[in-house]
């Protein structure tokens, strides 16, 4: 079963099981989620299995995005913060991010994007899930973290078939400038 929560409706036992899960499947202990960081339009994903909590993930609206200086006016969501909390290799994060991609098409997201790193097995998992591969894109995108210019030529971006986003940007030879936030 997948459960679906707002940003502006997530209560503090939901973020700290979302905390725990991510924690949980990279064995580290950071907060990822918390009030603060929330956008109130960010949809969470719970992922169960029999009641147990087994992978977690988050769209989040990415905006502003600048094609060279010009603002892309269009919706971009990003997939992000997906973890496997379960036994891996049963399918949970492929359901996850299927359940991802199915909400963007019944509510008229058309562009939803994930970036990871380069030397992971991400490739492969995104893939599975019908998601398609760029590692070009990637090192034309910048982000801004405390007043440093950072390029994320470092990762692959993950993205569905006729992506409107990551069509422009393809046609595009301009630096795409995305915010740390996401």
């Amino acid at each position: 079963m997948t459960l679906i929560i707002l940003g502006k409706d997530i209560t503090e036992k939901q973020i700290t099981d979302f905390n725990q899960a991510w924690n949980t499947a990279f064995d580290k202990d950071k907060v990822i989620l918390d009030k603060a960081t929330i956008n109130p339009a960010d949809k969470i994903f719970f992922e169960y299995d029999h009641d147990i909590l087994v992978a977690v993930a988050r769209l989040r609206k990415i905006s502003p995005i600048y094609v060279g200086e010009v603002g892309y006016q269009e919706e971009v969501w990003g997939l992000c913060d997906v973890s496997v909390c379960g036994t891996k290799g049963r399918g949970y994060g492929k359901k996850l991010v299927l359940h991802s991609i199915d909400y963007c098409k019944h509510h008229g997201i058309k562009s939803l994007i994930g970036l990871h790193g380069k030397d992971t097995t991400l490739d492969n998992f995104y893939t599975k899930c019908r998601m398609l591969i760029n590692e070009d894109i990637p090192k034309r995108m910048t982000r801004i973290k405390n007043n440093e210019i950072l390029t994320l030529g470092h990762c692959n971006i993950s993205y569905l078939p006729k992506d409107p986003f990551v069509e422009f940007v393809k046609n595009s030879k301009d630096v795409i400038k995305v915010p740390h936030s996401w």
